[in-house]
């Protein structure tokens, strides 16, 4: 029974899931890897692009998504309206994966939402 152990860590290893997530830390690698680029979340269709100009733009539960976006330190901050209605700001982290992002709310602390590019 020794051997299932071994197996099991593995194949959790070697599982996308578990790929190598690396967590942007400057605003040269956020515009670099992020900023530009449209990113979709499968699992809701909701989707956001941050733009070189500081906006953000997007759509969620079919409502359209607007709002700035500035580096802070090691966060992505912004403000933000779904449908015309504010949404309290937030700051988060972004993480990379080769073209896929994740975002985790409340400066790493909340949910992880993960992207695919658009």
């Amino acid at each position: 029974m020794r051997i299932l152990p071994l197996i099991i860590a593995a194949t959790v290893a070697a599982s996308p899931a578990f790929a190598g997530w690396s967590t942007i830390t400057s605003e040269a690698q956020l515009k670099k890897l992020v900023v530009g680029k449209s990113y979709l979340d499968p699992k809701s269709g909701a989707w956001f692009k941050l733009r070189r100009n500081g906006k953000l733009t997007g759509a969620a539960r079919k409502e359209k998504l607007t709002g700035v976006w500035q580096w802070k330190d090691k966060y992505v901050c912004f403000d933000r309206a779904l449908g015309g209605k504010k949404l309290p700001g937030d700051c988060i982290i972004i993480q990379v994966d080769g073209p896929n992002i994740a975002t985790i709310r409340q400066q790493g602390k909340g949910r992880k939402t993960a992207y695919v590019p658009k």
